[in-house]
């Protein structure tokens, strides 16, 4: 049996008003597709190339807004920040905590979940590239630093794997049990 702890003030009617604004945004962004008279197929002809581009852009997009300290600001928007000072190390700490309940903390959730962050930047980027076709050269910078970001991932997992390894041969030289 699974028992989900839900906190006071999660604000399942705000995430339901959300989730209803996000399918009327999808019904007044065909709307507007088929206002510009770009047709279904149109739509049916996107490349592997362009697919494969706006995926690694909306990636990118993503850890933008979910992760980044560029971006912190943008998140921190939607949280209860206050600042404490260390007397005794000299080093001032940002406390960051979210809202217990409301639209600040519908947000606050919205921003630090990367799935839901993933499926709006995916609507945006859909969206624009298909009304502002001359976007595309922010897509595919957008891609190639995605790109950029997914073989940093990959070199810090393998660099950690390879330092717990080596601790692990240091430690136990060697020997599984």
């Amino acid at each position: 049996m699974k028992v989900e702890k839900n906190e006071k003030g999660s604000g399942n009617f705000l995430s339901f008003l959300l989730s209803g604004a996000f399918f009327v945004i999808i019904i007044l962004i065909f709307y507007q597709v088929f206002e510009a008279e770009i047709t279904l197929s149109d739509l049916n002809d996107v490349t592997w190339f362009e697919f494969f581009i706006l995926t690694l852009a909306v990636f990118r997009l993503q850890r933008l807004l979910v992760y980044d300290k560029v971006s912190q600001w943008i998140r921190d928007f939607f949280l209860i920040t206050r600042e404490e000072h260390d007397k005794i190390t000299g080093i001032t700490y940002v406390i960051r905590a979210k809202h217990q309940g409301g639209i600040m903390r519908l947000f606050a959730d919205l921003l630090s979940c990367p799935w839901c962050v993933g499926v709006w930047a995916a609507t945006a980027a859909v969206i624009i590239y298909y009304l502002f076709p001359w976007t595309w050269p922010f897509w595919l910078l957008m891609a190639i630093a995605g790109a950029s970001s997914m073989i940093q991932l990959t070199a810090n997992l393998i660099g950690w794997k390879a330092e717990g390894s080596k601790i692990f041969v240091e430690r136990d030289g060697g020997e599984r049990e």
